[in-house]
């Protein structure tokens, strides 16, 4: 006789119950050793397909080269009074590889980058703002004007004053050098020492945003003596990367900073750096290459002799406009001049001013669009470029 009969209805039930249950477990247990399986297949194939690689960008992100700028040389004229001189600047840089993936928090870094250094986040608005209030006409006729001559739209939109271009943003920034993402972008450069603090302080909350001191160029004799000194400007083109240039170096660009740059450049130092995944320094990683310094220049000019014959010069271009010729009725055009003071035994040059001129000072950080193109525009053109 079957035992069914003689079993009670609930142990049965209990039965059919803990048989569903183990069946689940069973199911669970399978799929789980299926889904460890298929990781384990996954780790191996990874090790063995490209192990080397990943393990080759684990390191890249971990250990960093980092270049050390060396001491541009300084020129001075034949009394040891100083021409062009270096000094340093804070900058405050954003590196894209280290900001936060997260949109998120990447917008909260730069909100809070933008109280603290008065850079807006974005200016897309405003500028829209600005097209929809310009002329039309203006702005297409200028624009098609400016690619017949291959010259760059928005700069001549602004230096017309038909759409007047609105200063850098912090993604404007970004978006530049996300083709460098591991190249600190300057955000703004020359910040005062107190500010460089407190984003220090707050560098925890602020990945990807770093404080760097960068020197500048500077020119005491500014006007005197900018067209023979020249200034600097970023490197013109990739070329200057094979020269051991990086891409936010600063070159000659006129006068003997460009001429005699290889000399004054000097050369470059090197350490390795262990960074954390926001990209800040943990340890230094063997010895430091130290930078060479680049060779200081004395030159045969004498600027207290520079400034007399330019005052001169300057007295005399007045006198003449002033002075109508009665040869030559009407306007008189007197604004180019130059004086040249040679020594005659050595045929060394003591003085050498030229007239109109320019003021290299403003080309220290950067080369200001609407300055440059009011000089290059000029019927007296000053020898800038």
């Amino acid at each position: 006789m079957s035992r069914i009969g003689w079993e009670r209805v609930e142990d049965i039930e209990t039965q059919e119950e803990d048989t569903g249950i183990r069946g689940r477990l069973l199911l669970l247990r399978g799929t789980i050793i299926v889904v460890l399986l298929l990781l384990l297949t996954r780790v191996y194939w990874l090790q063995q397909t490209r192990g080397q690689e990943l393990q080759t960008l684990a390191e890249e992100n971990q250990l960093a080269r980092i270049l050390i700028d060396s001491p541009r040389g300084v020129i001075f004229d034949r009394n040891g009074l100083p021409l062009a001189v270096n000094e340093p600047s804070l900058n405050v840089t954003i590196t894209p590889a280290f900001l936060p993936d997260d949109p998120a928090e990447r917008q909260a870094v730069f909100e809070r980058l933008s109280i603290l250094t008065g850079v807006p986040v974005t200016n897309t608005i405003q500028q829209q703002d600005l097209l929809a209030a310009a002329d039309p006409a203006l702005v297409s006729t200028y624009s098609r004007l400016a690619e017949l001559y291959d010259a760059p739209v928005e700069e001549t939109l602004d230096a017309t004053g038909i759409l007047p271009s609105l200063p850098d943003s912090i993604e404007a920034i970004e978006e530049r050098f996300s083709f460098a993402p591991y190249l600190p972008a300057p955000i703004k450069t020359g910040v005062p020492i107190t500010l460089a603090y407190q984003i220090e302080q707050e560098s925890v909350f602020l990945p990807g945003v770093r404080v760097i001191e960068e020197p500048i160029r500077r020119y005491p004799s500014g006007e005197l003596t900018s067209h023979l000194i020249g200034y600097m400007g970023p490197i013109p083109n990739e070329n200057w990367l094979d020269l051991g240039y990086q891409r936010d170096d600063r070159v000659g660009w006129a006068g003997l900073e460009s001429s005699m740059e290889i000399e004054l450049a000097g050369r470059k130092g090197e350490r390795q750096i262990e960074q954390d995944w926001t990209g800040r320094e943990l340890r230094q990683i063997g010895p430091t290459i130290e930078s060479e310094p680049g060779q200081n220049l004395h030159l045969t000019l004498d600027l207290d002799l520079q400034e007399k014959a330019f005052n001169i010069l300057q007295e005399a271009m007045e006198r003449r406009r002033a002075t109508p010729d009665p040869f030559s009725p009407g306007t008189v055009e007197v604004e180019q001049g130059v004086v040249i003071a040679m020594n005659p035994n050595t045929g060394e040059i003591l003085t050498m001013v030229n007239i109109p001129t320019f003021d290299n000072n403003r080309f220290s950080t950067e080369v200001p669009v609407d300055y440059y193109l009011g000089l290059a525009r000029n019927d007296y053109t000053p020898p800038c470029h």
